[in-house]
């Protein structure tokens, strides 16, 4: 219910934020928009911005819409949470990128993503140290990970290498999701952390035993 309200409430401010952005430029087309973004209202792109990715980063799981991961990851199912923590992250991180990556410079854009960046992995890391449930923790540990992959954002059309390291750590952030979760969902009756002292041991090839 919590991921259904919120993903309401953060489509509708994604939505607000385009037409806005529509509204001052009068089209959508990547290409142009660096040069009509420049010559209109500074107030009205940083209002359609900041709401573009805030809408965006609702799908992340990252600051300031996060409040849905924690309790999905505790709750759904094993592949269910595997999904919804990796694929809609990888499309929303790139197209943060490519949204940041036009923005023109009357806009102090890599300070904002730099604040965002460093409200989810503050949050995500600090949150995730309390928990002893495994999936809830590895939910806040996605949250942290979004901050994590806006670091290149960040840096975006600044820094040559800052699209290759955002698709790389997309790319090790997949991988290591879905083992995480694979595990927990391989030993569902595992609930909490301490359960899970001596798993090495005794479940060494967990995933070619019989469930």
């Amino acid at each position: 219910m919590k991921a259904y309200l919120l993903g309401a409430l953060f489509g509708i401010v994604l939505l607000a934020g385009i037409v806005v952005l529509y509204g001052v430029t009068g089209s959508t087309d990547h290409a142009e928009l660096t040069e009509l973004l420049a010559g209109a209202p500074p107030g009205a792109v940083a209002v359609g911005v900041v709401a573009v990715l805030v809408g965006l980063l609702f799908k992340a799981g990252g600051v300031p819409g996060h409040f849905w991961v924690p309790d999905a990851a505790e709750g759904s199912g094993g592949a269910v949470v595997a999904l919804v923590t990796t694929v809609p992250k990888i499309g929303a991180m790139v197209a943060i990128y490519r949204i940041v990556d036009l923005l023109p410079d009357t806009l102090a854009w890599p300070l904002l993503v730099a604040v965002l960046a460093t409200a989810s992995m503050t949050l995500g890391n600090l949150a995730a140290y309390w928990q002893t449930d495994p999936r809830r923790l590895l939910g806040w540990s996605t949250v942290s990970q979004v901050g994590y992959m806006l670091v290149p954002v960040a840096v975006a059309g600044i820094v040559e290498s800052a699209l290759p390291a955002l698709l790389l750590y997309l790319a090790g952030y997949t991988v290591t999701n879905l083992a995480a979760f694979a595990v927990t969902t391989a030993l569902p009756e595992h609930r909490t952390l301490d359960s899970y002292r001596g798993v090495g041991r005794t479940h060494p090839y967990v995933f070619t035993e019989p469930s």
